[in-house]
C-alpha cells in the first residue's frame, strides 16, 4: 500500500483528462489497477471522477453518472483507498467505504484496502467484484473503440469481456498500446 500510494509524477496521464473534456459523455476508463493515479491526475486537472463505489450496496448495480468533462473510473479490481466493512451481522450486507483520510486513519484501525488478487478467487470474493465487471461490460458495450493500455491479457475473465465486445459488432476498434512490443523488421534485406 506505502509503494503503491507514494506515486508523484501522474502528469502522463494527463491525456485522459483532456480527452474527458474534449469527448461528449466524457471519458469511460476501465482499470485492474489498486493505486490512485487517475484521481490524483484528475483532482490535478480539475476533472470530477466518478467510481460509484461510494453508493454500492450489496445486490444493486452500481450507477455511474455519465457526463462532459468528467472521468468514469471501473477500478474493477479495487482501489487501495476502498475499505471492506464486513456486515457484522448475517442478515446484513457488507459495505465499502471509502478512505478519504490523508492519513490513512482507517488503515491505522487496522482495516485493510478492497483489493481482488488471486486467480480463480477474483470473481468469488466478497464485495462489488461483480457488480464492477458488470459497470465495465456496460460502459465497453457503449463504445466503438477501445485502447489497451499496461494489460498483459492475464486474466480470463477480461478477456472475456474485450473478446465478447469485439465480436458483437464489426464496428469495433481495439489497439493495444505496448512498449515493450518489438515490431517485426518490415527491410528485406
Amino acid at each position: 500500500t506505502r509503494i503503491l500510494s507514494n506515486i508523484k509524477d501522474v502528469d502522463y496521464l494527463t491525456p485522459i483528462a483532456e480527452l474527458a473534456q474534449q469527448q461528449a459523455g466524457g471519458v469511460d476508463v476501465v482499470t485492474l489497477n489498486y493505486d490512485l493515479t487517475i484521481e490524483r491526475m484528475a483532482a490535478r486537472c480539475g476533472v470530477p471522477v466518478h467510481r460509484a463505489i461510494e453508493d454500492w450496496r450489496s445486490g444493486q448495480s452500481l450507477e455511474y453518472a455519465a457526463g462532459d468533462g468528467a472521468i468514469n473510473l471501473y477500478k474493477i479490481h479495487g482501489s487501495l483507498d476502498w475499505l471492506f466493512v464486513p456486515p457484522g451481522d448475517p442478515v446484513k450486507a457488507a459495505t465499502i467505504e471509502v478512505d478519504s483520510s490523508s492519513a490513512g486513519e482507517s488503515r491505522a484501525r487496522g482495516a485493510a484496502p478492497w483489493i481482488v488478487v488471486g486467480d480463480r478467487e477474483k470473481l468469488a470474493t466478497e464485495g462489488p467484484t461483480l457488480e464492477l465487471l458488470r459497470s465495465a461490460e456496460e460502459a465497453l458495450s457503449r463504445s466503438t473503440d477501445l485502447l489497451v493500455v499496461g494489460y498483459s491479457f492475464a486474466d480470463m475473465h477480461v478477456n472475456r469481456m474485450i473478446r465478447n465486445w469485439m465480436l458483437a459488432s464489426p464496428d469495433r476498434n481495439i489497439g493495444v498500446l505496448d512498449l515493450s512490443w518489438s515490431q517485426p523488421n518490415s527491410d528485406p534485406d
